[in-house]
């Protein structure tokens, strides 16, 4: 959550200042102009101190030589002036004891001039600094909008926050005509004082804020960043991010499985879902799933029942709802049996149920199919009716009043969603705010939002463990292990491997003869990491002559290849039994994230299956086993047509003996594979079948 601290708790509070503003100061050039016709437009009731040195008074307001002059210390700030002397005003600020400022000058540490950032954040102390490099605020909370365009918005009384990293996404989203409630718009811009995480947990406590918004180009600090939108999440304040780039952060690691898996945005995947924060690609998924997390709080939403007049709209309804992976549950005996009293009798009761044209604009039977649908079991409701004309004709209006008295009638919520996302009116959007209903623009659109908010806010969300940051790789070269050296590990930590032993080539027979079973016999050397490309690894052999058969054939093998390896050990361990499935279990280091795990279907496909999940170091076993129910191989683990239900306890265990042990590795582990873990029936256990560890000896 971040250190519990007098300075946070002071930057917080005049943070706090700043999005409620009891008085604004503003000094610059010709952007201050606009800041103060915004203010001007924006019913701000609060006092309004222009500094200039030129002028008395600007847009009919007082004008104060400096800051040094006006009544007291502001709460708010907006500095349009360049950068060298916006750290002088800071400084000035600071000494005053202002509460926040937006800096918006350009030329700090995105332009190379690091110091002079540095110097800004000395120069702040616990004044709540925006940006530099940033757009500033729109806040429709009070009308205090410290913005250099002109901009006119409504009060607000709760709705939602957007914090960009960009100012050009915060001024796409005030042009934006898609009936957002934004109660803040904040372009957080170089963050040099206040990161992202410090805005979401002093907004998460803001009763007007229902969710938060997060246009993110990079995450500095991620367990600070996953501790406190978890808390926010946990105090049903929901948070959706649009997460754009996924370049590698830090060096690829080409040496195992796990690597080539596992890149920044699979790791981002992994924060958010471990953070309950809900991830989107677009924008207009973006803005829609803050409108449904608005009108849902953090309720369930996946089970849905649809309204249309149209079998069309019905069908596609129904397939962009089954491509985002939500629930349209068919109704119930007493369901239907009311849908049929009210509905003509051509009609049929289903879900989605098209009530047809005749029954369009009649609001009592409408207002009974639409209680009838929101009775069964379902989590929410939408209406598909597209409204674009000027003003609301009466039938539309009559359907919103039905759809509004159901959602009072069942006591669960609906939405109103056109086909085509500019298909609704100004008018129709007064009324459905009038009604207490909100509109999700677009099919495809709204479904997308629906399974996004549901992903968050449905049952079952679990942050567990607090992730922890992994210590700083210890200096030193890395170097890869064999199999061998490396099970021993493995094992001691818990891991089960099979039985064996390493053995030069003249008596590779004698320890297959000891352990009597059939036995694997496999090049022993660091360099042979993928040992199946390399045909360094011979199966089934029984008895020793076998045995050291196999060996010769490796040799043999090895010597005609490219790679040109000569090998003096053998690894001969006991062949594992059939098993249901052979997962994955990798761990990787990553600069920024730390270590993380990465499960899934293994074997010498595992690339071309890509089939895994990430999980972020620590883990529990319900983080475990989760991120392995989010993988198709789960199926096998269950028991896919008749097959045995594998070892799932044994399973996990092994997984998390893995962790643990690359926690405990600490400083020195670089990347790991187990690839097989080779999963028995129910009972049987599971086995480190190969093995790969590099770290810095």
């Amino acid at each position: 959550m971040g250190p519990v601290t007098g300075e946070y708790r002071r930057l917080h509070d005049n943070l706090r200042r700043l999005f409620r503003p009891r008085h604004v100061a503003v000094v610059g050039g010709a952007r201050v102009a606009n800041v103060l016709a915004t203010l001007r437009a924006s019913w701000y009731d609060g006092q309004v101190w222009p500094v200039s040195t030129k002028v008395a008074e600007i847009h009919g307001y007082r004008a104060f030589p400096d800051f040094e002059s006006l009544p007291e210390a502001p709460d708010a700030t907006f500095i349009g002036i360049p950068a060298e002397p916006t750290v002088e005003v800071v400084r000035t600020l600071a000494r005053l004891g202002a509460g926040g400022a937006i800096a918006y000058a350009s030329g700090f540490a995105e332009a190379g001039a690091t110091a002079l950032q540095e110097a800004l954040v000395a120069a702040a102390g616990d004044v709540a600094i925006v940006g530099p490099n940033c757009f500033g605020l729109v806040n429709s909370a009070t009308g205090a909008s410290l913005w250099p365009i002109h901009v006119q918005t409504p009060r607000i009384e709760r709705g939602v926050a957007i914090l960009a990293q960009s100012g050009n996404f915060s001024i796409n989203v005030e042009m934006a005509r898609r009936g957002v409630p934004v109660v803040y718009n904040v372009s957080v811009g170089n963050q040099a004082r206040l990161a992202m995480e410090d805005f979401i947990e002093v907004l998460a406590g803001d009763p007007a804020i229902a969710a938060i918004g997060l246009y993110i180009e990079g995450l500095r600090d991620i367990p600070r960043f996953a501790g406190i939108a978890s808390a926010a999440r946990a105090r049903g304040v929901p948070i959706v991010a649009l997460k754009i780039g996924s370049s590698e952060l830090g060096a690829r690691m080409t040496v195992s499985h796990t690597s080539s898996l596992a890149g920044a945005d699979e790791m981002y995947d992994a924060l958010f879902r471990r953070a309950g924060v809900a991830r989107v690609t677009t924008v207009p998924a973006f803005l829609e799933t803050l409108k449904a997390m608005v009108a849902f709080g953090d309720r369930p939403c996946r089970r849905v029942a649809v309204f249309s007049c149209s079998g069309g709209d019905s069908g596609m309804a129904a397939d962009c709802a089954d491509r985002a992976g939500l629930v349209l549950p068919e109704p119930g005996r007493a369901v239907r049996e009311r849908l049929r009293a009210v509905l003509p009798g051509f009609a049929h009761a289903s879900n989605p149920q098209d009530y047809s044209n005749a029954l369009w604009g009649a609001e009592a039977p409408l207002t009974e199919v639409f209680a009838a649908g929101l009775s069964a079991d379902v989590d929410v409701g939408v209406l598909v009716i597209d409204s674009p004309t000027e003003p609301v004709t009466p039938d539309i209006a009559a359907t919103i009043r039905a759809l509004a008295e159901a959602t009072k009638m069942s006591g669960k919520p609906a939405v109103v969603v056109p086909v085509l996302p500019e298909n609704i009116s100004a008018s129709t959007r007064s009324l459905l705010d009038l009604r207490g209903l909100t509109a999700l623009q677009g099919l495809d659109d709204a479904f997308q939002a629906l399974a996004a908010a549901a992903a968050v806010c449905d049952a079952g969300w679990d942050p567990g463990p607090p992730i922890g940051r992994a210590p700083r790789l210890r200096e030193g070269v890395p170097v890869v292990l064999d199999e061998a050296a490396a099970k021993a590990m493995l094992s001691k930590a818990g891991v089960p491997v099979p039985a064996g032993g390493v053995a030069d080539l003249h008596s590779v027979a004698g320890v297959a003869e000891r352990l009597a079973v059939p036995v694997a016999v496999k090049a022993c050397d660091a360099a042979c990491t993928h040992k199946s490309e390399l045909g360094a690894v011979v199966l089934n052999c029984s008895g020793g002559v076998a045995a050291r058969a196999a060996a010769d054939e490796i040799l043999a093998r090895l010597a005609g290849s490219t790679a040109g390896l000569q090998v003096g050990r053998f690894l001969v361990e006991a062949m594992v039994p059939k098993p249901v499935v052979e997962l994955l279990v990798g761990v990787k280091r990553d600069p920024q994230f730390g270590l993380s795990l990465v499960v899934g279907a293994g074997g010498v496909e595992v690339e071309l299956r890509r089939d895994t999940a990430v999980v972020l170091l620590p883990a529990d076993d319900a983080q475990i086993e989760a991120a392995l129910r989010r993988c198709r191989v789960a199926r096998l683990l269950d028991g896919y047509r008749g097959a045995p239900r594998a070892d799932w306890a044994a399973a996990i265990a092994a997984i998390r003996a893995v962790a643990e042990f690359a926690i405990a590795a600490g400083d020195r582990l670089v990347e790991l594979d187990v690839n097989p873990l080779m999963v028995r029936p129910e009972g049987l256990g599971a086995y480190a079948a190969d093995a790969l560890i590099r770290w810095v000896p």
